[in-house]
């Protein structure tokens, strides 16, 4: 298990943190995000195996997304955050392979292409549920003993969610997170 000490600032409130300290305190939660999102894809890839399939479908990623909201602080990726950390202090920021470079836009044109792609957007949620109603959710009869309890746990965890009241603020953080994803993709909570 890991302590977390590493991510500490020093510091308790934003308010009393100069820019370099905002900015290292912003590079720790991107390095964090993306430990945590590794560990997410590669739970949900594990439960599309232990299910039979090669592709990993929205749900996979929800139930993924449940089982680390649980697990993640048990792991130690100090080892991977660290790395992380580096490529954000290099800026080699994972995030930044997503944002436009030198392409700024004004507003106009901004809004306009939010209204094209908007429909897409709507397109690409509706082909995805149409991938998880035809997808095999159920765990295979021949599943092995790490799937199965994979499998398992995070069948629990999913029918327990909206009991499940964390007290630590980063779980409470990552469970709205979530909460917040399955509305944004109409997805029912159970």
């Amino acid at each position: 298990m890991s302590d977390f000490s590493f991510m500490r600032t020093g510091f308790q409130s934003n308010d009393n943190m100069n820019e370099q300290q905002k900015l290292e305190f912003i590079q720790k939660c991107g390095s964090i995000m993306r430990v945590l999102s590794d560990e997410a894809c590669r739970t949900a890839a594990l439960r599309a195996q232990a299910c039979g399939r090669t592709k990993v479908v929205g749900i996979d990623m929800v139930l993924a997304l449940k089982y680390e909201a649980h697990e993640f602080f048990e792991k130690n990726i100090e080892g991977r955050f660290l790395e992380y950390l580096e490529d954000e202090r290099r800026g080699e920021s994972w995030i930044a392979q997503f944002m436009p470079q030198d392409n700024y836009e004004t507003d106009e044109e901004n809004n306009d292409n939010e209204n094209e792609d908007s429909g897409d957007e709507t397109e690409s949620y509706e082909s995805e549920s149409e991938d998880d109603e035809l997808a095999n959710h159920s765990l295979l009869e021949n599943a092995t003993n790490d799937q199965r309890k994979l499998y398992e746990k995070m069948e629990k965890y999913d029918r327990e969610w909206n009991d499940w009241n964390p007290e630590d603020p980063a779980q409470q953080l990552i469970k709205r997170s979530i909460n917040s994803i399955n509305e944004r993709m109409g997805i029912e909570l159970k």
